[in-house]
């Protein structure tokens, strides 16, 4: 009875090892020594048909099973290779979600600076205000003692003119005479009315200051 192709490779799919080929190439010899050869005649031409076609397929089976490892080997390292980029790209994509929450973090803290800022600016106004209204008071209280003593100044030179005429002619137009001119005593007098300005002046400044 010959062993069918189909059984043959049903065993290559299910095992697919190396290691066993020669676990079934003992298995298959046995099963056609044991019904093709016969005790007197031999082995049969058919029996040494199936031998032939079994260690011829032997080989190509085995380059198949190499050619079949090496090119998973390839798909596998490819894998390995797209898995390694992907990997990479995934880890430069954490890195750059990482820098643009560092930006967005730190554009967030100067956002609350400058609003802390502007808060304090916008708080500070009412004092600022404060500060320039009490300014503008006291330039106003100034501006009015200014024009009181500019008042008082205008008063007391009125009333000094006033005086100096009045002394003018009650005494120094009397002590003049017609031929002989201004006396002594009326040049005493001026003079004496003149240092008693300077020093009433020099007073009337010093209590001031």
């Amino acid at each position: 009875m010959a062993i069918p192709n189909s059984f043959v490779n049903d065993i290559f799919e299910r095992i697919g090892m190396p290691s066993l080929c020669f676990f079934i190439v003992g298995l298959t010899l046995a099963a056609v020594l044991r019904q093709e050869v016969h005790p007197d005649k031999g082995i049969s031409n058919e029996a040494m048909a199936i031998l032939n076609s079994f260690v011829n397929d032997i080989p190509q089976r085995l380059n198949s099973f190499v050619n079949d490892i090496s090119e998973r080997t390839t798909i596998l390292n490819s894998f390995v290779d797209d898995i390694s980029a992907r990997t990479a790209i995934l880890n430069s994509f954490v890195n750059d979600i990482s820098a643009r929450t560092t930006i967005l973090n730190s554009f967030v803290n100067d956002i609350s600076e400058r609003m802390a800022i502007l808060n304090s600016f916008v708080n500070d106004i009412p004092e600022h205000a404060a500060i320039l209204n009490s300014f503008v008071n006291d330039i106003s209280a100034r501006t009015a003692i200014l024009n009181s003593f500019v008042n008082d100044i205008s008063e007391r030179t009125a009333i000094l003119n006033s005086f100096v005429n009045d002394i003018f002619e009650r005494i120094v137009l009397r002590q003049v005479h017609p031929g002989t001119g201004i006396s002594n005593k009326a040049m005493a007098i001026l003079n004496s009315f003149v240092n008693d300005i300077s020093s009433r002046s020099f007073v009337v400044g010093y209590n001031r200051t």
